[in-house]
């Protein structure tokens, strides 16, 4: 008998069949202490059996499976065993995985420290920030960043899109804001990048090796799922959102650009730096900015010319805006040059037109000189043209003017009215006054400029406005001159008098 198997005798006389010390020790031919340790000793728990499972009989098959292709989950694990004839769930599969260890052990993976050079290369990544409110609309805004290893110095693009075209101006800008071009630049697997990939076989798209080609940098892309080896830019994506965009909101593409300029230089180029020569990133940049390759001498052309034919209303359409054309090019086809901030319009070299571009929706932005020329070529359109750019300035003024017709009242020199406040008072404030007249059951011109002087600052900018008064009534606020009486006296106490 083993001590276990004893001691588990002991007790069981002891606590079921209420055997006394004595007893038990006589019966079992031990002595009275090995009975008293026994029962103050804990029982220890007895592992149960394994017990068989219905996944048992396909392990075999498993673990072979898993040698050759160790990687495969196990949902494509559990469908390979069902059409084994298999019937239970995945679960089990699951289990038995991770207790009979059938995966074989990864050997961990060994990775080089990498050195980089001045000036040799730079790594581009995307990051995408979140949301702002554009008029009307929600637009997402990216950031590109361009990071140069050696110094840590970095550039940061933002943008409203990442398609190829602003892939390219970013490039564009970050070679001039960095003062020179790297000898390579390291791409993650951006379709805008990297068209196609076999192995080690890359296809890079055909414009960004026009790009490379003309600034003399080498693109590379890196493996996939290897963020390693683009280590750099990843730490600054993480930089970028616990120090400079941290515990902070904006509102504009051009709040972002211009918190970056200041982090740049009061926060990144102030850092430490670790090598050797160069006590902070702004020192270790400067150096490096001497090494990088020259910048040729006109920019390269990011933005693609795209042919468009003038409608009869005399508009262009670009991602749901309208953009107003001279009424002369109307059914002739033109070029459109679209970057992030302009709208340009040509006919063949000629510049015809440019707008500033609207990151809004279904907005209509017309030029003064374009709506002068239809109305001289169409007298009739005047109404429709001014109604049309007061209601794309104040979106609920198409309710006001319903509320007129309804009411049968004109609308003409209501809208010319209103429009007139919006050259004064901004759309944001006409917008807010037209709702309020609205919203008391007033939809008239005069209400709506009575709620705009009721703010204390409308009215003090009105009362502000110099009058001009004829010559005759200007005259009439000069104070007469007067003379000094002594002068009389003096002249009747002089001699000969």
């Amino acid at each position: 008998m083993t001590d276990a198997t004893r001691e588990a005798t002991i007790r069981r006389l002891y606590y079921r069949e209420h055997w006394t010390i004595g007893t038990i020790a006589t019966q079992l031919g031990v002595h009275r202490d090995t009975v008293v340790c026994a029962l103050h000793r804990p029982a220890e728990p007895i592992a149960p059996a394994p017990r068989a499972w219905g996944v048992d009989p396909y392990l075999p098959v498993v673990a072979e499976v898993l040698k050759q292709y160790p990687d495969l989950t196990a949902t494509r694990l559990h469908q390979m065993i069902r059409d084994r004839g298999y019937n239970g769930g995945v679960k089990q599969l699951r289990r038995a995985l991770v207790q009979r260890k059938l995966r074989p052990e990864r050997t961990p993976e060994v990775f080089a420290t990498r050195v980089p050079l001045p000036a040799e290369e730079a790594q581009v990544d995307w990051a995408t920030l979140g949301k702002v409110r554009v008029g009307r609309t929600d637009r997402d805004v990216y950031a590109l960043l361009v990071v140069l290893p050696y110094s840590r110095d970095c550039f940061v693009g933002f943008y409203h899109d990442m398609k190829l075209a602003t892939l390219i101006e970013a490039h564009v800008d970050a070679f001039e804001r960095l003062g020179g071009v790297p000898r390579r630049i390291l791409y993650d697997n951006m379709k805008t990048a990297v068209v196609d990939r076999v192995g080690d076989a890359v296809r890079f798209h055909p414009t960004l090796l026009a790009l490379s080609d003309y600034y003399g940098f080498e693109p590379v892309a890196c493996r996939p799922r290897r963020p390693n080896e683009k280590g750099n830019v990843e730490r600054r994506v993480r930089d970028l959102r616990d120090s400079l965009l941290a515990g902070t909101s904006f509102a504009t593409r051009g709040q972002y650009i211009d918190a970056f300029a200041k982090w740049r230089s009061e926060v990144l180029h102030t850092r430490a730096h670790s090598r050797a020569g160069a006590e902070t990133v702004g020192e270790a940049a400067a150096h490096e900015r001497s090494l990088l390759l020259p910048l040729p001498r006109e920019p390269f052309a990011a933005f693609p010319l795209r042919g468009m034919r003038v409608g009869k209303q005399a508009w262009l359409t670009l991602d749901t805006n309208r953009y107003s054309v001279p009424p002369r090019y109307v059914g002739k086809t033109v070029s459109m040059l679209a970057t992030h901030d302009r709208v340009c319009i040509l006919d063949n070299d000629e510049v015809v037109c440019t707008h500033k571009r609207s990151w809004d929706k279904h907005g209509d932005h017309q030029l003064h000189e374009h709506a002068k020329q239809i109305r001289e070529l169409r007298p009739r359109s005047r109404e429709h043209s001014g109604r049309a750019r007061l209601i794309t300035a104040c979106p609920n003024a198409a309710q006001l003017l319903q509320r007129l017709i309804e009411e049968r009242e004109p609308t003409a020199h209501h809208t010319r009215g209103l429009n007139t406040l919006v050259e004064t008072h901004g759309a944001d404030a006409v917008t807010r006054a037209i709702a309020e007249a609205l919203e008391r059951g007033t939809p008239r011109l005069a209400s709506v400029r009575m709620l705009l002087l009721g703010s204390g600052k409308a009215r003090e900018a009105a009362l502000a406005v110099p009058v001009a008064l004829p010559a005759h009534l200007a005259d009439l606020d000069h104070a007469p001159s007067t003379h000094n009486l002594g002068d009389y006296d003096a002249c009747h106490t002089a001699p000969g008098r």
